[in-house]
């Protein structure tokens, strides 16, 4: 399954938008003179940049909402606040709508698959009407978690792993069923992610666990970090080496953590899916991240995406960002801008080429929209010395020239 178009309608930031995503099945037309419609090298991932309060959040939630088809309603997601508020009894509506491309890996034959639901508010009360025309045997499978179907795992910005120790999985599957727990992060800040000291040893065969390291230490290579595969002496807890130190998984920095983090959940709802195809690379789906550079080293964030697209090239990845070194990476077909107007979010590919720019040059494209990047009192003073020169004084035109080489800490 991979995620083909998303229509948001009186949703939150946004009245009435709609994204087209980048997936392996998509057609292409034939580009223009500056590059736009090519197919891109990296044909799973969209990146969505924007402010704070844009809607990026938003829509990884629709997205996985929208996955659940007929199910949505019974899901108990804990969704809530998806309709704008514009009535003063906040009373209203809101529409989703997501087109989905099907594989034989859902359990049908290869086609298009609309979403469709309606939100209807009441004051704090809102309640998901499904409206597709897809009804019935299509989203049958959708209603038990352990076939390979409509496979969707998506993680918030809040990734909180549980220690192996207090992980009880019992109570978890009481509380709501499996496929809802793959995507609960992205709506529950609270929510912990399974730890691989929980499952690696466990449930996986000598093979599987073989592959699963092969595939966590090929994500992890670019960080200089790599999994053992050995328990520390605190029980329940991995060994990854760092800078050839052995470090148990809680003693790793916040970047790390929150990177093996969502990446050994996804590794575990993907490794006990029945019938799954094999090997773990040739699988399909669809992976929503939430602030996919979070904690993370800048060098770090210029590979990350396209490290994690080419481990798995036949999933399909969907980002947020906020960093011109992740966006970089990407070509503009990857990339969704959302902009605020008006009180009413938008959504857009940016015109002006951007691949290969450094990160000074991309936050003063349209992605960003910064006028400069230097701190707002080297920026007066550099004015006030600009005004100067104008006006004749030549040793303040000196002055300028010496001071657009150096930092304030220089100045006399």
């Amino acid at each position: 399954m991979y995620i083909d178009l998303l229509t948001l309608k009186n949703i939150r930031t946004f009245k009435d938008v709609t994204i087209e995503f980048v997936h392996p099945d998509r057609k292409y037309d034939k580009a223009n003179a500056n590059g736009i419609g090519a197919k891109p090298p990296l044909e799973n991932v969209t990146l969505l940049l924007g402010d704070n309060g844009s809607g990026k959040t938003t829509v990884l939630q629709t997205i996985a909402l929208s996955a659940f088809g007929e199910a949505a309603m019974e899901a108990n997601l804990g969704v809530r606040n998806l309709v704008r508020a514009t009535t003063p009894a906040d009373r209203g509506w809101g529409d989703v709508v997501a087109q989905f491309v099907l594989h034989r890996q859902d359990i049908t034959e290869p086609r298009m698959v609309e979403s469709n639901m309606r939100i209807r508010r009441r004051g704090e009360l809102e309640k998901v009407v499904f409206q597709g025309e897809h009804k019935g045997a299509v989203w049958e499978p959708i209603y038990r978690s352990r076939n390979a179907a409509f496979f969707l795992v998506a993680y918030g910005a809040t990734r909180r792993v549980e220690s192996g120790e207090s992980l009880d999985m019992g109570a978890r599957i009481k509380s709501r069923f499996l496929r809802a727990q793959r995507v609960q992060s992205v709506f529950q800040d609270s929510f912990s992610l399974i730890p691989l000291s929980h499952w690696l040893w466990r449930r996986t065969t000598p093979r599987g666990m073989n592959e699963t390291t092969d595939v966590l230490n090929e994500l992890l290579k670019p960080a200089g970090v790599s999994f053992t595969g050995k328990m520390a002496k605190r029980k329940g807890d991995f060994l990854f080496d760092h800078a050839g130190l052995h470090v148990a998984f809680q003693d790793l920095s916040d970047g790390y953590r929150a990177f093996i983090g969502w990446v050994a959940d996804f590794l575990y709802h993907l490794v006990h899916i029945e019938k799954r195809p094999s090997p773990l690379r040739e699988c399909q789906g669809v992976v929503l991240v939430d602030e996919i550079d979070l904690h993370l080293h800048p060098k770090w964030q210029m590979t990350v995406v396209e490290t994690i697209a080419k481990t798995f090239p036949r999933m399909q990845f969907v980002f947020t960002s906020h960093s011109p070194l992740v966006a970089g990476s990407l070509q503009q077909a990857n990339v969704i801008h959302l902009s605020l107007s008006r009180n009413a979010a938008k959504a857009g590919r940016s015109e002006a080429p951007f691949h290969g720019l450094d990160a000074d040059q991309i936050l003063l494209t349209d992605l960003f929209g910064l006028k400069t990047t230097r701190a707002a009192r080297k920026r007066q003073r550099l004015l006030t010395l600009t005004k100067k020169a104008r006006a004749g004084d030549d040793k303040a035109a000196k002055q300028l020239v010496a001071e657009l080489a150096r930092g304030e800490e220089s100045a006399p």
